[in-house]
């Protein structure tokens, strides 16, 4: 399997499409459609920078045609991503400020 065919694999166990991941990377849905079905080697570096970023993945291993993810996070942080990668605009708007909501409240912040 070429990696334009692994790295598209990967977007979809983590997306609910090639466009939704877009949105979420911020890199036009042609662009994306275009590196998918093309060569992946030919793409401007941030936008490599912006596919690995948000699904999580060495950009090396990509470059040479494998997906490795990267375990900088704990695991109930890596599932609270993964949960919140499957929202849509409304539901992670709703999370965000739910968030901004808990860290304004001296109960649910730690005191520095």
């Amino acid at each position: 399997m070429i990696r334009e065919d692994l790295l598209k694999e990967h977007i979809l166990t983590r997306f609910k499409s090639v466009r939704s991941f877009s949105l979420e990377a911020d890199i036009p849905y042609t662009t994306m459609a275009t590196l998918l079905k093309s060569d992946i080697g030919k793409a401007k570096v941030p936008t490599v920078i912006k596919i690995c970023d948000t699904l999580g993945i060495d950009i090396s291993s990509l470059i040479n045609g494998t997906i490795k993810e990267i375990k900088d996070l704990v695991s109930p942080q890596q599932v609270f991503l993964e949960k919140y990668h499957k929202l849509n605009f409304l539901g992670k708007a709703r999370v965000e400020s739910y968030i901004d909501g808990l860290l304004n409240s001296e109960t649910y912040t730690d005191r520095d």
